[in-house]
């Protein structure tokens, strides 16, 4: 009688992968993905992966990415501190952050120009010199990014680095900031964000 071998998911107790060759078993649980396996990446590479990730917590259950580093970063305090009689103004970015990252209109919708952002953030969008004002520390500082959503509409991002709502936030937003951000996500999401087409092969170590 031939020895049967499983791989069990020791989160859920399923069965992954059933063979009668232990080598077979054995190379499943130690498989290591490498950058160059993403160029040619099979259904089984990018579920191991994905399953990896879900399994470690470096994917929550509503597909957020973790991150190193503080939910609002020292960078936040410093600019809030100098930024005078926008002051206010700045500190309410924490109120209207979406957890994806975004800066949201309202409950379901997020800003898509920036008259919307001001307004949000309390500045009228009739007085100028301040709306350029906050344009300028906002921009200047690299705490929001513009982007285009899949759908082209545009959207705000916050630099994750300087705030996010937790340890966990969208890829997306890691994306926008991938030349400040890449390196605080574990290896193999940076693999995911480069399969599902959000960021280039040259951007992941």
């Amino acid at each position: 009688m031939n020895s049967r071998y499983a791989v069990i998911d020791m989160e859920t107790g399923h069965i992954v992968r059933e063979t009668d060759k232990k080598e077979v078993a054995i190379s499943e649980t130690k498989l290591e993905v490498t950058k160059e396996m993403l160029l040619e990446p099979t259904h089984d590479i990018i579920k191991h992966i994905y399953r990896q990730m879900k399994i470690s917590g470096k994917i929550d259950s509503y597909g957020m990415i973790e991150m190193e580093g503080l939910f609002v970063g020292e960078k936040f305090f410093e600019v809030g501190a100098n930024a005078g009689v926008l002051a206010e103004n700045f500190i309410r970015l924490k109120k209207v952050l979406s957890f994806r990252g975004f800066i949201k209109k309202n409950k379901t919708t997020d800003c898509e120009n920036w008259n919307e952002v001001m307004e949000v953030l309390g500045i009228q969008t009739t007085n100028k010199r301040k709306v350029l004002s906050m344009k300028k520390l906002l921009i200047g500082n690299d705490i929001i990014r513009e982007n285009n959503k899949l759908n082209g509409k545009k959207c705000y991002v916050v630099n994750p680095n300087v705030l996010r709502h937790g340890t966990h936030t969208s890829d997306y937003c890691i994306a926008t900031f991938k030349d400040v951000a890449l390196n605080k996500v574990d290896r193999y999401n940076t693999y995911l964000l480069y399969i599902n087409g959000l960021v280039e092969y040259n951007d992941i170590k």
